[in-house]
């Protein structure tokens, strides 16, 4: 997941389109700096994926950024002018060594676009779900069936032991969902 906005204009050519740099944002202002940086009419690439949280027992998804702190804008040298960066809000600065800009290569832009496509959100377990719980190094996973979470770390499952369906504690570490055919 990502959030990319682009630009008012399509480009003809990636010459005209500019290059991609990398912006240093204020602690967790990289959405408040893409607005502002939007409003102005850049192009800002703000990659972002979504990860399981736990909330009173209940797991959610929330996305949150791939690079902290980080965004890319699409500047053309010699035509964008650069200046009102510096007194966006969100924005610290504009990343450079040897005190000069240096471009992204599109390349490594279009490979985390990429990633961020292919990657599939992590599911939330919901009752009934066939997992597998590793109880150890090198031991083979026992089948269990989630039942309910316990807590922000542990959850309820249902274990076939001694003949018979047992609720047990585990921690969320050691489980994983079964992957159905």
């Amino acid at each position: 997941m990502s959030t990319f906005a682009k630009a008012p204009a399509t480009p003809a050519t990636a010459e005209e389109a500019g290059e991609w740099y990398l912006l240093q944002t204020h602690p967790r202002q990289e959405a408040r700096a893409q607005t502002h940086l939007n409003n102005q009419g850049f192009e800002v690439f703000f990659p972002q994926v979504a990860e399981a949280q736990l909330k009173q027992g209940k797991e959610s998804q929330r996305l949150v950024p791939l690079f902290p702190n980080y965004l890319f804008v699409r500047l053309r040298a010699g035509v964008d002018n650069w200046s009102p960066i510096r007194s966006t809000r969100g924005v610290l600065r504009l990343v450079a060594f040897g005190g000069r800009p240096r471009p992204v290569e599109e390349h490594i832009i279009t490979a985390i676009q990429q990633r961020l496509a292919q990657a599939a959100p992590p599911k939330a377990l919901t009752k009934g779900d066939k997992l597998l719980l590793q109880t150890g190094e090198g031991t083979s996973a026992i089948e269990a069936i989630f039942q309910r979470y316990a807590g922000e770390e542990r959850v309820i499952v249902l274990l076939n032991l001694l003949q018979r369906q047992q609720e047990v504690s585990v921690k969320l570490s050691q489980v994983k969902k079964q992957e159905t055919p």
